[in-house]
């Protein structure tokens, strides 16, 4: 949530990316480009 707040987009989920132990984890991409606008609200 904080990459939202910062102004970043969802890209995209890549679904079982991450691995603690035997529990497999979603990752959620993020990106903004330097020409985004940026709302802080």
């Amino acid at each position: 949530r904080v990459a939202e707040r910062s102004g970043f987009a969802l890209e995209g989920v890549e679904r079982g990316r991450l691995r603690y132990g035997q529990v497999r984890y979603d990752l959620e991409r993020h990106a903004r480009l330097a020409d985004d606008d940026v709302n802080f609200d």
